[in-house]
């Protein structure tokens, strides 16, 4: 098992800077910055070696944020619940699994994104959000199930509302870096598929909450 920790490159700062627009040219991103304050010249940033999982990834994390943030705001949940760590086995789940006060909410709001993002990329096979337990309030539509008689379907096909806690994830939620790589052997019931993970930090309200995950194979 290898792990990585890698924080993405800074952007230099600029003043009055009114647009940022990303380009892919070849593999190679550029970032394209428009500053009216040099004459309205625009100044190209090189990102080559950054992936493009890692972007996306970040994107998802702060769209979730938002997500979140605003029901926050608009009373659907409130701060505590979100950040709940009180876990109710649910009676007869094998897989155990738990309910607690970010449940309802995360399937709403979280459970849509996490959808629409793995279905942005092809290479991409799960999105997740994780809390500091290693715990999923929500997951993936299609590995949100409902469970059957059968535990090792139900591994592979009801990942919600479940405790994931190993080494990656425990070094994940002990980072501050803005993205963690690593590459590992994912189980799902009796299969393991070899992918490589990005973990964002993801916070609300400036909390930390845990992370977002993103799962992709290179081939």
């Amino acid at each position: 098992m290898h792990v990585v920790a890698a924080a993405v490159p800074p952007v230099t700062q600029c003043v009055h800077l009114t647009a940022v627009v990303v380009l892919v040219f070849g593999g190679t991103l550029l970032l394209v910055l428009w500053l009216p304050a040099v004459g309205n010249l625009i100044a190209i940033a090189s990102m080559k070696g950054v992936p493009i999982s890692k972007l996306l990834a970040q994107e998802a994390m702060r769209a979730i944020m938002t997500a979140v943030e605003q029901g926050i705001d608009r009373g659907d949940i409130t701060l505590e619940e979100v950040l709940d760590r009180n876990y109710v086995l649910i009676e007869g789940s094998n897989p155990p699994q738990y309910n607690n006060g970010f449940c309802e909410v995360a399937d709403k709001y979280v459970q849509p994104l996490l959808d629409r993002f793995k279905a942005r990329e092809p290479k991409i096979i799960g999105s997740a959000i994780t809390n500091l337990d290693g715990y999923l309030p929500t997951h993936l539509s299609e590995r949100s199930q409902v469970p059957g008689a059968d535990p090792v379907w139900n591994d592979a096909n009801c990942r919600n509302k479940r405790i994931f806690m190993d080494e990656i994830t425990r070094k994940a939620c002990e980072s501050e870096q803005p993205a963690m790589l690593s590459t590992y052997r994912m189980e799902l019931g009796d299969r393991y598929i070899p992918v490589k993970n990005v973990f964002v930090p993801l916070y609300f309200k400036g909390r930390r909450w845990g992370n977002f995950e993103l799962a992709y194979r290179d081939e």
